[in-house]
């Protein structure tokens, strides 16, 4: 398709902030719990990486469940390997304005998450969460994202 008229071609040249992608590949039986470990600890190894490097990681999955599964996870797995501070958002200069615009929401693993500077993103989330995350993410109030990613056929 042409660049300029097509909807599927959609490279870094079209985004104004560039992204980087990153592909994990795995052992394991899909759907095993020792292919979920092996996941788990793979993509922790990778955001680690790169938020050590100073980025910001959005974490994309395949299922709305997955969103919180996986950021709690991550979280977890930096709290056992005694990295979570490097996570912390906590000294950002808007922390306290959005831990109290956070405070006003009903999802609880948000909220969870929030303080350790995780996120969450699907659309089974109300309006007014998602537009939050969205907000956290680009003040960068927060340092990983986990989304839903949805394929178009």
């Amino acid at each position: 398709m042409s660049r300029q008229t097509g909807l599927f071609y959609f490279d870094a040249s079209f985004r104004p902030v560039p992204l980087e992608q990153h592909f994990l590949g795995i052992k394991g039986k899909t759907g095993t719990p020792n292919a979920r470990k092996n996941l788990d600890k793979v993509t922790f190894d990778k955001v680690s990486e790169l938020v050590a490097l100073g980025h910001q990681v959005m974490v994309f999955v395949h299922a709305r469940k997955e969103t919180v599964k996986t950021a709690m996870a991550l979280k977890d797995t930096a709290m056992i390997e005694g990295a979570i501070d490097d996570f912390s958002c906590a000294e950002h200069e808007q922390y306290t304005l959005f831990q109290r615009d956070i405070g006003q929401s009903r999802n609880r693993e948000m909220k969870e998450l929030f303080q350790y500077g995780f996120g969450i993103h699907n659309a089974g989330m109300l309006r007014s969460d998602r537009n939050l995350m969205e907000r956290l993410f680009e003040a960068r109030v927060i340092k990983v994202d986990v989304a839903l990613a949805v394929l178009q056929p």
